[in-house]
């Protein structure tokens, strides 16, 4: 209903939303005991932590599916992936969570709606050979992390340019680089 805005005033909804929002993202720790591993074996360079509004539900989550055709019709009509006041705002998000060992890449991702209460959390090992890419793509004002693995693409959540730090991304592709390397 939140999302809807049918039974709410559109600050009403925004409220609703960040509340929503700020209750269901991951943590680091979230993801550490998905993984069950130990922070130490992590710490080859800082997690990339990315939570926002989804363009659409993620095909990996079965979230909202069934209401994905409606959800991109009352978007379009009423705005519901935009920016107010700073934030982006939608109806379906994730977090979207990379870890960095050894040997591998470790994925987490965890999707929600903001109008009923499924939820899906899904994991991955990577090794670093088959990462395809790691990638930022832009539309706007609005930013997302792409992870390419094999045919597949991981995708995060949509964020505010200036919240995401380039030299950290960089910083990622030149870890997977040298790792692939080895």
């Amino acid at each position: 209903m939140g999302c809807s805005g049918l039974y709410l005033d559109k600050k009403q909804a925004e409220a609703s939303i960040d509340k929503i929002f700020s209750s269901e993202k991951a943590t680091y720790k979230d993801a550490l005991d998905e993984w069950g591993i130990d922070r130490k074996e992590t710490n080859l360079i800082d997690p990339v932590i990315v939570a926002g509004p989804l363009r659409v539900p993620n095909p990996r989550s079965n979230l909202g599916y069934r209401d994905a055709n409606i959800f991109m019709q009352i978007a379009s009509k009423s705005g519901l992936l935009c920016k107010n006041n700073g934030k982006i705002r939608g109806c379906f998000y994730g977090s979207f969570i990379l870890g960095f060992t050894e040997k591998q890449v470790l994925f987490y991702e965890k999707n929600w709606n903001v109008y009923d209460t499924e939820v899906s959390v899904t994991t991955r090992e990577i090794f670093y050979r088959d990462v395809t890419s790691v990638s930022v793509e832009s539309n706007d004002d609005k930013t997302l992390i792409k992870l390419m693995v094999g045919g597949e693409s991981f995708n995060s959540g949509y964020i505010n340019k200036e919240d995401l730090r380039e030299e950290h991304i960089q910083g990622v592709k030149n870890l997977i680089r040298e790792k692939k390397s080895q």
